[in-house]
């Protein structure tokens, strides 16, 4: 056997079914030495419970349990094995999540937990720690230990609140009973966290945050894009105001109903081709007019290349002169196209728009992940491009001092945050500041800077550690600085 994981109440270990031949997860009770009759009870009713509980949810987000041994006067729960990662180590190793794959995971999480509500099971502790995501993308709610059974008669209560701080209700909070509202509500704390990294609520200490939770209204999501209605109807502090699961199912298919027409569109818009167009045309023109065409297209190729060689020759791609001769031949690419999301001065780059007014130069088929008023984010094979337009922080505190702010905060959802920088940096004239930092296998830039007293923004790329010093990724890093405009 071999440990899986291991927390306050016992350990849950890897183990070989002998008589079925198949892989299992075996949850072990463990007791320590201070441990009185009555706490020896109280655990072992608590996990007789989670395996009640579990065996009564006919879902597949749900674990499924083959049978409970009581050995040396303790309960081993064996379960199924689930191949896969808690949500809470996905998002400090990965990052956080789309808010399209928030969806995902956020509906497959509300369809075990109608279930499980239908059998008469609150769980209590839903948190990214006990949501597993599977190697196959299956998502499975884990850790039913405090679960409300109702019917059960060995169940009674204690006035003891368990459950994590930071997304615990606030009729919880207040010490009421725990109904399908209260998962609804952790629910919108763990959909926050997907696309913050984050919790709602996090003070430092149990009694200030829950004090947080019961009188205080959460920082308002940056990322969420679509989601932030459900995550606002999600974290209501009225119960009866709150949505349910019926509303929330509803919000959230047509948040992916809506990426996913935005995907189709995406796809299948044609990249302008104009000067193709007149050619593919001319046979049906008199037959001097082709020649004419012809001689139009080749002059407008011979000038791209007489600029390509002028660019080939300036030695720094970030200077401003530089930049703005990328900028201007990317201008009139747009004006010819009729659109502001044209081919880019280079080959291989195109000129996409950006929040606040804001554009910058991408890699041809790189895909637009997420848009709202202030974030736009791009991904490619090589990385995450996160434009963000934040003129409130910047120009407040400075680009040095708003990062300053933000560390901690970022430092705070992962175990092993490591800063390689953090200083002020020449940018155009503007005050501008570097922040790069590693994270488990990612390592990330943000480069933040006041353009004026209204317009603050941020580049903030992410690609993996081991390819970060490529010759690929730098030069990346160049082009977005050096094409940015406001």
């Amino acid at each position: 056997m071999s440990v899986l994981g291991q927390g306050g109440m016992g350990t849950v270990w890897r183990a070989e079914d002998e008589v079925l031949g198949r892989q299992v997860a075996v949850k072990e009770l463990r007791f320590s030495t201070e441990v009185d009759d009555d706490e020896r009870h109280r655990l072992v009713t608590r996990t007789l419970t989670e395996a009640k509980a579990i065996a009564r949810i006919r879902h597949v987000g749900a674990v499924t349990v083959f049978d409970v041994v009581e050995e040396d006067g303790r309960p081993w729960i064996v379960m199924e094995l689930v191949d896969g990662r808690s949500l809470s180590e996905v998002i400090r190793r990965d990052g956080v999540l789309t808010p399209r794959r928030a969806a995902e995971v956020a509906l497959e999480l509300l369809s075990v937990l109608a279930e499980a509500h239908r059998s008469g099971i609150v769980h209590r502790d839903v948190k990214p720690s006990n949501v597993l995501i599977g190697a196959d993308g299956r998502v499975v709610l884990t850790d039913f230990g405090i679960a409300r059974v109702e019917g059960d008669p060995s169940v009674t209560s204690t006035g003891m609140l368990v459950g994590a701080p930071s997304y615990i209700s606030p009729e919880r909070a207040r010490g009421r009973a725990a109904g399908a509202a209260s998962d609804m509500w952790s629910l919108g704390g763990t959909l926050y966290a997907m696309v913050e990294g984050h919790p709602p609520y996090d003070k430092g200490s149990a009694l200030s945050t829950l004090t947080a939770v019961m009188t205080e209204e959460p920082e308002p999501p940056r990322r969420a894009d679509l989601l932030a209605p459900v995550i606002a109807g999600l974290l209501r502090k009225d119960p009866e105001q709150r949505l349910d699961a019926q509303t929330a199912q509803a919000m959230l298919r047509a948040v992916l109903g809506e990426y996913e027409r935005r995907e189709r569109t995406t796809t299948t818009a044609p990249l302008p081709q104009p000067e193709r167009t007149l050619v593919e045309s001319a046979p049906a023109r008199p037959s001097r007019k082709p020649l004419l065409v012809l001689a139009v297209v080749l002059a407008a190729v011979l000038v791209t290349v007489a600029f390509a060689a002028i660019r080939h020759h300036r030695k720094q791609a970030d200077a401003p002169s530089g930049a703005a001769a990328a900028t201007a031949t990317a201008r009139a690419s747009a004006s010819r196209s009729g659109s502001s999301d044209a081919a880019g001065a280079d080959a291989g780059y195109r000129e996409v728009a950006g929040p606040g007014g804001s554009h910058i130069q991408i890699p041809l088929g790189w895909t637009l992940e997420s848009s709202s008023a202030t974030a736009w984010k791009y991904r490619g094979p090589a990385g995450v491009l996160d434009l963000e337009f934040t003129p409130t922080p910047l120009t407040k505190l400075g680009a040095l001092g708003a990062w300053q702010q933000e560390e901690p905060h970022v430092a705070g959802t992962c175990s092993d945050y490591r800063r390689i920088e953090l200083k002020q940096v020449a940018y155009r004239g503007w005050d501008a500041a570097d922040w790069q930092w590693v994270c488990g296998s990612h390592r990330a830039l943000n480069r933040g800077f006041v353009v004026d007293a209204s317009h603050g923004y941020a580049i903030y790329w992410t690609a993996p550690a081991l390819t970060w010093e490529s010759k690929r990724n730098q030069e990346l890093l160049r082009r977005f600085f050096s094409s940015f405009r406001a």
